[in-house]
């Protein structure tokens, strides 16, 4: 439901479109007071805006479609009360006033775009993606001024519909004139673009054809980070982990801020090669430049294994002595956690307190539109944005 303000909103814009189409009517009727033509009725838009200060939106429209001659002078009213609709969420009602626009022959070719081009967007609102795919592509073939819309408008269809190769195809037409306008928003986006199709052939077990789309979202966006983490992953799979090594040690240069999404990466290619020493002193510079969570917690886990206990534990006391950390802290009270007494049952509902806390928290948070979320979206859910969800580092 609408608030009051915006049916206010709603109601007077209404009014002014009635009454403009009204006078625009009355004129036209008067140049054509001669010719065969029902003349315009101004108690036909009064009436029609009874009805919609009413809240009878049905009998509104269909007294003003069926009063006001369509033509070049009152098609901006016809559009404006279709966009009214459409923003209120009365997506058939917008529907049924385009789809009246393009029955009449009036109009010429650039104003039939023009509502092509709504309609279309109505059925997308409606979730009628087909009926809209088949709009904007004939508009991206047939009309120079609304091409670039309609383009962006099938990207976004293609996006929804997980039809990665048609949107690859639509990204490359729009890819020149972005690129005048955009700091490579378009290559990220085909990148990603590319990442999905390698997932898919990697469900089905086609590790040859996921290679090919990595290395070509590679081709489109060099910094794709996604991209590295799936050819190392490749690599680590079929044995190369020196080779998926290369690959992971080159996501700080790419995005620092996903490098939380690595660790664990990195860490099976160094045990798979046996240079847990070497792991060691890998995630202690990783951690002195980019100190989150994750890269302490992996530290004081090789820690544990290659230098022991009590080394691991020496390095979280004198880490939460800097700064506080629920994930590091959580693990020292595993480590240290008292054997019996109350001590111990203390100790218990303390971690369980924590292990609440840490369920609940978000970490992850999208840079464009505040979104957060407790695992990775490469595709922000709420603005749509690729590579904008980001870890908290934490």
């Amino acid at each position: 439901m609408m608030g009051a303000v915006e049916v206010a909103i709603v109601v007077l814009a209404s009014c002014a479109a009635l009454l403009t189409a009204w006078y625009l009517g009355t004129l036209k009727g008067v140049r054509k007071q001669h010719s065969s033509n029902k003349p315009l009725s101004k108690d036909s838009y009064f009436r029609g805006l009874n009805f919609l200060l009413n809240e009878e939106p049905d009998e509104s429209i269909d007294t003003f479609i069926h009063s006001l001659e369509v033509n070049s002078d009152t098609l901006e009213t016809h559009m404006a009360l279709g966009a009214l609709m459409r923003r209120r969420g009365e997506v058939e009602r917008a529907i049924r006033i385009h789809q009246n626009l393009l029955s009449h022959p009036r109009l010429n070719r650039e104003q039939l775009y023009q509502v092509q081009l709504e309609l279309a967007r109505d059925f997308m609102q409606a979730g009628l993606l087909d009926r809209a795919e088949r709009l904007m592509l004939d508009l991206a073939e047939m009309s120079d001024r609304y091409r670039q819309q309609a383009l962006e408008h099938l990207l976004e269809i293609y996006r929804d519909e997980q039809e990665w190769q048609n949107a690859i195809g639509v990204a490359d037409r729009l890819w020149p004139r972005r690129r005048l306008f955009s700091s490579g928003g378009g290559s990220l986006e085909r990148g990603h673009f590319c990442c999905e199709l390698a997932q898919q052939a990697l469900q089905h077990g086609d590790s040859v054809q996921a290679r090919q789309h990595l290395r070509q979202a590679l081709k489109y966006d060099k910094s794709s980070v996604r991209a590295s983490l799936l050819l190392a992953q490749l690599d680590v799979d079929q044995g190369n982990c020196a080779g998926a090594l290369k690959r992971l040690e080159r996501i700080p240069t790419q995005d620092h801020e996903l490098l939380p999404e690595a660790v664990d990466a990195i860490c099976r290619a160094y045990q798979e090669l046996g240079r847990e020493k070497d792991l060691v002193g890998y995630l202690r510079e990783l951690f002195g430049q980019y100190p989150t969570d994750k890269l302490l917690l992996a530290l004081a886990e090789q820690l544990k294994a290659v230098e022991g206990e009590e080394q691991a534990i020496a390095f979280l006391r004198e880490q939460l002595d800097k700064k506080t950390s629920l994930p590091a802290l959580l693990q020292l009270m595993h480590w240290e956690r008292p054997e019996q007494g109350e001590r111990r049952d203390s100790g218990l509902l303390s971690i369980t307190a924590i292990q609440q806390q840490l369920a609940e928290r978000h970490n992850y948070r999208c840079r464009s539109c505040g979104f957060s979320a407790q695992k990775m979206h490469w595709l922000c859910p709420t603005c749509k944005q690729w590579g904008a969800v980001k870890p908290n580092g934490h």
